[in-house]
C-alpha cells in the first residue's frame, strides 16, 4: 500500500488531514507539524488531537533542523510527502530520502512568482489573476513538474485575507482531484517553463512602509495586500506614533495636497481622505493604533495632520 507522510500547519494543514482521514486514513504513515503555538493562527492542537483520535502517527517539530533529524532517523521511508503550510525549505537529503515525490502547493501561477509570499507580491503588483499550482518538489526553488494548475481572478474588493481563502478552497480541490492518482502511482505531470520564470523575495515587517508619494491605488493595493493577519502597512503620525492601515478605499477625486496630508476628515463614515501622489487621495477606513482597531476620525481630529 503507498504510504504518504504530512509536512502541514495552520487551518489549510489541518483541512488537507482531514480530507485523507476521511478519504482513506490508512495510507498515512506519519503527520509532522510546526510547533507554532506564538502564531494567532495556530492549529497546533487540534492537529495533535486529530491524529491521536484517529491512531495516526505524529512528529512536533520546532527548527529546520530537527525536523531533518526526525525525518531521517526513520526505518519506514514514505512513497510520498505532502506539505501543506511549511515554512522550511526541504533539503536536498530529504528529498532523495522520498521514495517517490514530495508534493506541495505554490500560490501563483507557477513559473511565476516563485519564493516567498506570492500572494503579497501579486496584488501589490495590481497583478488581475494568480492561482494555485500542485507541484513537485525539486532541488531549485518551485521549479518541480506541475501536476495541476487553477487560476483565480483577483477582485477589486480582494484583500489578502479573501485571496487566502479562495486559493486554500482551491488547493483542497486540487488535493481531492488527484489523491486517488497519487495513491494508485499514476499521477502526471508536466514540465515548467523556464524561460516565463519569475521570482519574489520574503517580506518582513520593515518592507510594510506607505509612501503617500506613490499614486492612489499602488497604496491602495499596498493596503490590503498586507492588511491582519499579515503586519499590516504602516505609517507615523507626526509625535512618532505608528499607526497600521488596514482598510483603504480608491477615491476618483482630483486633490492639490503635500503627500501624507489629511485633507478631509469624514466624521459621519469615520474616515479620514489623504492626499498622495499624482494629485490623487485615497480613503483610510480603518487604522491599528497602540494594540486596537479604530476609525481614523478618533485619531485625526484637524485637516491639518499629516502621516509621515
Amino acid at each position: 500500500m503507498t504510504k504518504i507522510d504530512l509536512l502541514i500547519s495552520k487551518s489549510y494543514g489541518l483541512e488537507c488531514l482531514k480530507y485523507i482521514i476521511n478519504y482513506d486514513k490508512k495510507v498515512l504513515n506519519r503527520v509532522y507539524t510546526l510547533d507554532d503555538r506564538n502564531d494567532k493562527r495556530t492549529k497546533f492542537q487540534e492537529i495533535i488531537d486529530l491524529c491521536k483520535e484517529n491512531q495516526i502517527e505524529f512528529s512536533t517539530v520546532s527548527t529546520n533542523k530537527e525536523f531533518e533529524m526526525k525525518f531521517k532517523q526513520r526505518s519506514d521511508t514514505p512513497d510520498y510527502v505532502i506539505v501543506v503550510g511549511w515554512y522550511w525549505i526541504i533539503s536536498e537529503g530529504t528529498l532523495n530520502f522520498v521514495k517517490r515525490e514530495i508534493i506541495g502547493f505554490h500560490y501563483s501561477l507557477l513559473p511565476k512568482y516563485r519564493g516567498g509570499s506570492p500572494l503579497v507580491w501579486a496584488i501589490i503588483n495590481n497583478e488581475q489573476e494568480t492561482g494555485v499550482t500542485m507541484f513537485c518538489f525539486r532541488e531549485k526553488i518551485d521549479n518541480g513538474p506541475i501536476i495541476e494548475q487553477t487560476k483565480i481572478s483577483i477582485e477589486e474588493t480582494d484583500d489578502i485575507n479573501t485571496l487566502v481563502e479562495k486559493s486554500n478552497n482551491i488547493m483542497l480541490t486540487q488535493l481531492e482531484n488527484n489523491l486517488p492518482k497519487i495513491i494508485d502511482g499514476k499521477m502526471e505531470m508536466d514540465l515548467q517553463n523556464e524561460m516565463e520564470a519569475t521570482y519574489c523575495s520574503n517580506r518582513i515587517e520593515e518592507f510594510g512602509k506607505i509612501n503617500w508619494n506613490k499614486p492612489a491605488r499602488s497604496i491602495y493595493n499596498f493596503v490590503r495586500a498586507q492588511t491582519f493577519p499579515y503586519p499590516g502597512a504602516f505609517a507615523f503620525l507626526e509625535d512618532g506614533t505608528k499607526i497600521r492601515v488596514l482598510k483603504a478605499k480608491m477615491v476618483s477625486d482630483v486633490w492639490y495636497s503635500v503627500p501624507g496630508q489629511v485633507v478631509r476628515i469624514n466624521k459621519e463614515q469615520g474616515s479620514i481622505l489623504v492626499g498622495v501622489g499624482n494629485n490623487e487621495v485615497i480613503e483610510i477606513l480603518l487604522i491599528y493604533i497602540n494594540g486596537s482597531e479604530t476609525y481614523p476620525v478618533n485619531v485625526f481630529k484637524s485637516i491639518k495632520s499629516r502621516i509621515l
